[in-house]
């Protein structure tokens, strides 16, 4: 005879620390009277409501394993501290009463995540697009003996950190209040300031 339940608990299995203002993807178990391969829906659990954590909605189907990915996004200015075996969310069963619709019709991809770059296998379906440097490749000179390869992990980099370089779009880079200081030269002297000027 077997029971089965539509809601369940998702439960930590280790300790947990969530940085302040952060999303994290944790792996949480559902019970073992959860069928593997149920699909269903994570939801909020009021334990995570009351650590002033948020868990985005998202349908998830149990594996092997029974760990379910919960996405948790801690709003507070503090780090949330979740014990081993706390109910972070609650899964229910998908069933008629929920209806799953696409979020683009037009965009197959998904609209929040870059997706990362996959192994070329016959399993893989995700491509990645090559990001366009040729703004920071026309900033810059780079050495002729690069590889292409080479020569794009260099724009990555420069890209990166652009902000460290006096661009066009960021022209006063070098101008610094922080050497501002004051001198005084007698106990009535009048403050006098040393003018800020570029590095």
């Amino acid at each position: 005879m077997s029971c089965q339940l539509n809601t369940a608990n998702i439960q930590t299995h280790k300790r947990l620390s969530l940085e302040p203002n952060t999303e994290t993807i944790v792996w949480a178990r559902v019970p073992n009277y959860i069928t593997l391969g149920l699909q269903g829906v994570c939801s909020n659990s009021k334990f995570s409501c009351s650590k002033g954590l948020l868990v985005a909605i998202s349908v998830v189907t149990v594996p092997y394993n029974r760990k379910v990915p919960v996405k948790l996004l801690n709003l507070t200015s503090e780090n949330a501290v979740i014990s081993n075996g706390r109910t972070i969310a609650v899964f229910n069963e998908l069933n008629k009463e929920y209806e799953c619709a696409s979020f683009s019709h037009t965009i197959p991809e998904v609209q929040h995540v870059e997706v990362s770059e996959t192994i070329d296998s016959p399993h893989s379906h995700f491509t990645h697009s090559k990001p366009d440097y040729s703004k920071v490749k026309s900033l810059f000179t780079f050495p002729e003996n690069l590889q292409e390869t080479e020569s794009d992990k260099l724009a990555c980099l420069l890209n990166d950190n652009l902000d460290l370089f006096v661009t066009e779009d960021n022209p006063i880079l070098g101008y610094t209040r922080v050497v501002e200081h004051k001198i005084l030269l007698k106990p009535d002297a009048v403050v006098k300031h040393h003018i800020a000027s570029p590095l």
